[in-house]
Parts: structure tokens; C-alpha cells; sequence
């Protein structure tokens, strides 16, 4: 099985280098240059969806936590306070002027 799987994608990968200009100049000629972009767009729409909806997830969530029992090695505490104190640190930097 794995052989013939090979045999398959190479047979491919060395079909579409010689197909895709023949591909591109027919629909250049019938639509024009801008249209491949649009089949393109087409293209990867539909590309998402499928996998968006064939694959599963594979990094399982419980109650909230993607590793249940372990805490988050770093704990970030944004409030009014903390930005203030980090205030002037920032304004030597030019972020907040």
C-alpha cells in the first residue's frame, strides 16, 4: 500500500509542473490573468472548509485546561495598577506617547 501510495504522489509531482502552465494559459485565455486569482481564492476557500470539517481535533480540552492538573508556567495580571507601574518603562520606549 505505502508503494503505490508513492508511486501515486510522485506520478503527481511530476505531472503538475507540466500541466500547470498548460492549465494557467487556458484560463488566461478564456478570463484572463485576474481570474486565476479568483480560482485561486476559490481554490482555498474550499480547501478550508474541507479540512475544517474532515479532521478532528487532536489537543483535547477538559474542564478548561488543555493539560488538566499543571498550571500555566506564567501568569500575566493586567490591570490598571500594573499598567501604571509599567508606564514609564513603556514611555522610554515610545509605545504609549
Amino acid at each position: 500500500m505505502v508503494r503505490n501510495s508513492c508511486s501515486i504522489i510522485i506520478t503527481i509531482e511530476g505531472f503538475v509542473p507540466i500541466a500547470s502552465p498548460l492549465i494557467g494559459g487556458f484560463i488566461n485565455d478564456l478570463w484572463g490573468w485576474r481570474s486565476i486569482f479568483g480560482l485561486f481564492f476559490i481554490y482555498a476557500l474550499i480547501t478550508i472548509v474541507y479540512v475544517f470539517f474532515a479532521f478532528p481535533e487532536t489537543l483535547k480540552v477538559k474542564n478548561g485546561q488543555l493539560f488538566p492538573g499543571t498550571k500555566p508556567a506564567i501568569y500575566i495580571n493586567i490591570s490598571p495598577a500594573n499598567l501604571n507601574s509599567i508606564y514609564p518603562v513603556c514611555r522610554s520606549v515610545h509605545l504609549f506617547h
